[in-house]
């Protein structure tokens, strides 16, 4: 390959990664877009993180289970990949359905993940069920971080 066709592909590649068809994960927003806490005194809540890897990609969700303050990190317990709770809708809705069970209910998603045995946070033990098929007529249109921006913004 001559010099010319050389610097020529190298000045491409480099456009191309600078210009967003590769872009860093660094890139990605992440943002807690549900906490709620366990009924009945556990101590726990469950947490939904919203990822945002740019406008070409589906949104991510990640669930927690943790002890109730905690910061949502290290590994979830379930994650789902471009999960929606209507036809307009990105997400998924946390509902605990005792102290020791959280369900995570959404319409449709393209990939799910975890969930398939229970965990132990804090000395208690919670079983985390993935829920498709369940339609959230109620749920705005939109990703989950930019509804709570919205909603605060009427405040």
């Amino acid at each position: 390959m001559s010099r010319v066709l050389r610097a020529s592909a190298a000045c491409a590649a480099a456009w191309l990664a600078l210009s967003g068809c590769n872009p860093a994960p660094a890139a990605a927003s992440r943002d807690e877009v549900a906490r709620l806490p366990a009924p009945g005194g556990a101590r726990l809540d469950a947490v939904l993180v919203e990822i945002n890897t740019g406008a070409t990609d589906a949104f991510q969700y990640e669930v927690f289970v943790l002890p109730q303050g905690a910061a949502a990190q290290g590994r979830p317990a379930a994650r789902l990949m471009g999960a929606t709770r209507n036809e307009q809708a990105w997400g998924a809705n946390l509902r605990w359905q005792g102290a020791d069970r959280l369900r995570v209910e959404y319409w449709q998603a393209r990939a799910q993940e975890g969930a398939d045995s229970p965990l132990t946070v804090g000395g208690q033990t919670v079983q985390v069920e993935l829920a498709p098929g369940i339609l959230d007529p109620a749920a705005p249109a939109g990703g989950m971080e930019y509804n709570l921006r919205q909603a605060g913004a009427k405040r």
